[in-house]
This record gives C-alpha cells, structure tokens and sequence, in this order.
C-alpha cells in the first residue's frame, strides 16, 4: 500500500466521526485537545516526508481491523504527549487455586493503554472500525442497532456494542491489569469509527432509508453514510440516472478491502467507465455462481475530478462526497480523481439471507 494511502487512513481514523452517540450507553473516545494538536503535528511531517509510514507498512495486513489498529498504534507511539503503555496486551485469568495467574487462560486483549503526559490521566481505549449495512423491517425482524448486520451477517452494532461495554471496556478493571502496568487505568472509552450504509429510498445517491427516530438516537448525526443496492437493482440505477457534473461523467473504483477507510483518492487510470463497471460485475456474479469468488458484496465509489468533486459536495458533510483534500495525490498532467460516495453492490439474495 502506497505511502500516500496509509497517510490518508490515518488521518481519517484521526478525525472521522463516532459511529454512535452518547446516549447508546458506551463510552466514547475523545482526544484531548493538547494530545490532538500533537498527533496533528506528527501527521504533517509525515505527510511532508514520510518515515514511519514507510516503513511500518511496507508488508500487507491481512485484516481491516489489524490494519487500522497499526495506524493508531504508529500515531500513539509518535506523539510526544502520549507515552503507550501497553497495545494489544493480553489479559491473563488467575488461578483460584494458585493465585497466580494462568499462561494459558486470557480474559481478552487490551487493545490500548496510554498515559497523557499532560494530565498524567491513563486510558484504556478499545478500537473498532465498523462498516454495517442497514436492514429495514421489511428484511428482518430485528430493531435497534439491530439492524445494522455487517456484510457476512456475523455480527451487529447492537452485538458490537454490548461487547464493548459488557466485556472489552471492563477489562482494564481488573485488579491483574493494574498489577501488570504498574498502575490503576483512569478510564475506558471505545474508539468507534466506520461508516454505515442504508438503502435508497429515492432517485438521489443519498436519499437513505433512515431508520426510526429511537433508533437514530443512538447514533451520531455526523456518522458517515452510504448506499447499498443488489446487484440488479444498481445495474438499472447506473443505466438510467448516470448523471453528467460539467463535461466529465462519474467514473467508479471497486475499493479494495484494505482501503474501506478514507474517501478514495485515485488517477484516472485507476477507475473504470460504466461500460467497464458493468463487465467487473458480470464477471463478480459468474464466479458467485462458480463458487470462485465468495464475496457477497463490493464497495464501489463514484468518482469525479477533484475540482468538480469539490464543488459538488461542501465540505464536512457526512457521506465520503467531502473527501479530504488535504494531501491531494500527485500525478502530473493525468486528472485526479476523488471519491463523491459510496456504496455496496450486494448479490441479489443477499438480503433474504440477512
């Protein structure tokens, strides 16, 4: 993955928006503010000549979620106001027996524990980048954050969240974690990111079909959103309402997997036509069918030149059409091109299994 890429991810796990509101009953990470402006300092030199960056992400992760664990890990370890104490550290249960604690048996991961230099003040932060499509009632019988199923159906928001505060927050009271750092944890907070996805209920990309307002509560009105739509039902959206923003058409961009996280940045050469578009989801659903390809979705993004992208969409909104431009790519005379929303295209009876 490029340099360029990894410096985007990170600034968007930085300063993207909470997936959930205070009032869904966990405890949110925030920044403090002399902690920010520091990690904000660190971003800019590596933005200006890459060095940590380079290097730490010079091999592939296999996961999304490891993948954006390093990046916050990288940021913490490099930001002179934080001192990490421990990242990814496993809990270890004790013996009743021997009072001693077991090498075998874990109670979990902390997945990070710093102190703030300033207040002296130690966190335990557990990280969660989520994507989670919204599932009407008309689809299932579930409420709430309920709802919102990830891709493969294994999990929910509602189910993320109660293990967050339920089990991953209560760890660091534990009376082991404090004998193994040395110190007491101050407080624990949940870093929850991603983006959440709805169905659209109209002829515009962002006419979302939101769900009650109960539920809507629970989330944070800038989270970011997204589309989803089967594959057919796309396919009949891309013939008949392509809309034209100056002299350029949208183009698209199937976002690889370890790319989910920032608005994608891309050269023209890096995207596809309708026509081109079309032949990638032929070729997606005759695998589907041969069993060769096992994804039940795609995230795709549209795409327009980043001058027209920029007037197209104002800035701070909360869909990836305010796309950060803050570390524009590089190209030459070739266009840029940035992302104005996104989606997933989902097998046609991907929502009966949902």
């Amino acid at each position: 993955m490029s340099s360029h890429q990894v410096w985007r991810d990170l600034d968007w796990l930085i300063h993207s928006p909470d997936l959930l509101s205070a009032d869904a009953g966990v405890p949110l990470a925030k920044w403090p503010d002399a902690v920010l402006k520091a990690i904000e300092q660190w971003l800019i030199q590596e933005r200006n000549a890459p060095c940590v960056i380079h290097h730490a992400f010079s091999s592939p992760y296999r996961r999304l979620g490891l993948y954006a664990e390093a990046l916050l890990g990288e940021a913490l370890k490099h930001t002179a106001s934080v001192q990490l104490l421990a990242q990814h550290a496993a809990v270890h249960l004790v013996d009743p027996r021997t009072g001693s604690q077991s090498a075998r048996q874990t109670a979990g991961e902390l997945d990070f524990v710093w102190r703030d230099r300033l207040s002296q003040r130690i966190w335990h932060w557990e990280l969660a980048v989520k994507l989670y499509l919204y599932l009407p009632s008309t689809l299932t019988p579930n409420s709430g954050l309920d709802q919102f199923a990830g891709l493969q159906r294994r999990d929910t928001l509602a189910r993320k969240t109660a293990r967050l505060r339920d089990h991953q927050l209560a760890l660091s009271s534990l009376p082991t974690v404090s004998a193994m750092l040395g110190t007491p944890v101050d407080a624990a907070a949940a870093y929850l990111k991603g983006w959440l996805f709805y169905p659209l209920s109209g002829s515009h990309w962002d006419d979302y079909a939101l769900p009650d307002d109960a539920t809507r509560h629970l989330l944070n009105p800038q989270h970011l959103k997204g589309w989803w739509l089967t594959e057919t039902a796309f396919r009949e959206r891309l013939n008949h309402s392509q809309p034209r923003l100056r002299a350029a058409a949208w183009r698209w961009r199937v976002v690889p997997r370890l790319q989910w996280l920032a608005p994608q940045q891309a050269n023209a050469g890096d995207t596809l036509d309708n026509r081109s578009l079309q032949a990638l989801l032929l070729a997606w659903r005759t695998a589907r069918a041969a069993q060769t390809d096992p994804r039940p979705g795609l995230m795709i993004a549209a795409m327009a030149p980043s001058d027209i992208a920029a007037r197209h969409h104002a800035p701070g909104g909360n869909s990836s059409a305010a796309a950060d431009q803050r570390e524009p790519l590089s190209s030459g005379a070739e266009p840029i091109y940035n992302e104005i929303h996104r989606g997933f295209v989902v097998a046609d009876d991907w929502p009966e299994g949902a």
